[in-house]
């Protein structure tokens, strides 16, 4: 028995089912909109001059967001190994992020591999398998990383100087 063939979707099919979950994913991932917008309109453009030669559009274009959100954090750290002028102050803020009540604000204090589990666990719905192709670890890795930033997570939501909501 053949299996039936799967219809490919057009371009701007995928375009208008996958701008809104893409640009989310990015968000969470840099926590910034703007450039979450521009990352996935850089991924869209790259799925347009690959369209002939790409079997999983879909795939294509969250695998691009993903990557150009690596390649942003990489420069990010870079940025920040390469900056030798900060005031004291500024050290110490960013050395204790916990400032606020907001998940997404102690998220962004994750280190960014471990970000990425959470994001792509609890925000994209990918399970540790999805995760480890996506992020190219191992399942161990990605059970450990996401093990350790649930205790952060938890810690830092836990911690005294973050208001309780009544």
């Amino acid at each position: 028995m053949v299996a039936p063939a799967i219809e490919r979707p057009t371009y701007a099919e995928v375009v208008a089912e996958s701008r809104r979950p893409l640009t989310s994913l990015a968000w969470r991932l840099l926590g910034d909109k703007t450039l979450a917008e521009d990352i996935t309109q850089d991924a869209l453009v790259a799925l347009l001059g690959a369209w002939d030669d790409v079997e999983n559009p879909r795939g294509f274009a969250r695998s691009a967001v993903f990557n150009r959100c690596r390649d942003v954090q990489r420069r990010e750290i870079s940025a920040r190994e390469k900056t030798t002028l900060l005031r004291a102050t500024e050290r110490a803020a960013a050395l204790n992020p916990v400032a606020s009540p907001y998940l997404a604000d102690v998220i962004s204090t994750l280190p960014p591999l471990w970000r990425e589990f959470v994001v792509l666990r609890f925000y994209g719905g990918h399970n540790l398998d999805e995760i480890a192709e996506l992020t190219g670890r191992s399942v161990g890795t990605v059970k450990s990383g996401l093990h350790r930033a649930l205790r952060q997570l938890r810690e830092q939501l836990d911690d005294d100087t973050v208001p309780q909501a009544a």
